[in-house]
């Protein structure tokens, strides 16, 4: 039987791989750095602070994993862009790949970002745009993603790189952009969409979850962009919620009619070696995806929009 280890396991989208990777024949270890109580009982759970390299070693050493799947981070949003903590977590994954190539570990996919592509292109693909960070978060994720490729080059270790795109669903932070609109309207505030005109590549985030586990599965190498392939604005995003919710669109405002100069106004992923090397596609189109995380934040939000518990991560 396989062994993966998976960190990052309770959060955005490793909460969403385990019973995959249980249904795909896998036996599955999951760390979390606070103590798991009836979160998943299809994985065996161990407390570990990746930061910790001793401990990791240890824990890493004890399961004997043959795959990795990597998806820890530091990811809060108010700071995740520009946060040293980025840099911790460089080391840290390093750590972890030694671990891992200690035990004799064969296949390891981590989770990088599209924030690793100059958003100037607009139009990401794995092997042509260039890579050209302009965040704290992205130069960590690019650098670590070149450490990856050296030291299992080195060790003979099949490897690939995930890099996610804009993604949603149950559990998100409540503060990113399609959350915060659907806590809006349940408590019937206005909403003003800002740079409605940004063209972006939204993925559902089961969706997400079981791409990472079809590139685990395979033996495609190197950068694979996870997204939908398919340009949504974020006005069209706000108008869609606030119809499917209210059917009008009397508390949507909209801010600036021309995107900041800051602001990129397009990024879409080139989906080729997802869609055609791997085989994968989405089952979760834009419209039954918005139906389900309406449906997960009207079980979590009081009607005056505080949240009922924090289960987003």
């Amino acid at each position: 039987m396989k062994t993966v280890l998976v960190t990052g396991a309770t959060g955005f989208i490793g909460r969403w791989t385990i019973p995959m990777l249980k249904s795909q024949g896998f036996s599955v270890h999951a760390i979390s750095s606070k103590p798991i109580n009836n979160f998943n009982d299809t994985a065996t759970w161990y407390t570990c602070d990746l930061r910790d390299q001793k401990a990791v070693d240890s824990v890493v050493k004890e399961i004997s994993p043959s795959h990795l799947l990597h998806l820890a981070w530091y990811t809060k949003p108010s700071d995740y862009w520009t946060s040293p903590e980025n840099i911790q977590w460089i080391n840290a994954s390093f750590n972890l790949l030694r671990s891992f190539q200690n035990v004799g570990g064969t296949r390891v996919v981590t989770g990088g970002t599209c924030a690793e592509y100059d958003w100037q292109y607009g139009y990401c693909s794995e092997f042509l745009t260039p890579s050209k960070p302009s965040s704290i978060y992205g130069i960590t994720k690019g650098t670590l993603f070149q450490i990856q490729k050296k030291v299992t080059e080195s060790d003979g270790i099949s490897s690939a790189w995930g890099r996610i795109f804009f993604l949603y669903g149950p559990h998100e932070y409540p503060e990113r952009y399609i959350p915060s609109i659907i806590r809006s309207i349940l408590s019937n505030r206005p909403y003003i969409c800002r740079n409605g005109n940004l063209i972006r590549d939204y993925l559902f985030v089961q969706d997400v979850a079981s791409a990472f586990i079809s590139i685990l599965n395979s033996t495609v190498e190197g950068p694979i962009n996870i997204a939908s392939g398919i340009p949504i604005s974020l006005k069209d995003i706000s108008m869609k919620i606030f119809l499917k919710m209210t059917n009008n669109l009397n508390n949507l405002q909209f801010g600036n009619i021309k995107p900041d100069e800051k602001e990129y106004p397009i990024i879409l992923a080139n989906t080729n070696r997802l869609n055609n090397e791997l085989g994968w596609k989405p089952q979760t189109d834009i419209d039954k995806g918005l139906d389900i995380t309406i449906e997960w934040w009207k079980k979590q939000v009081f009607s005056d929009g505080r949240i009922v518990q924090d289960n987003s991560s």
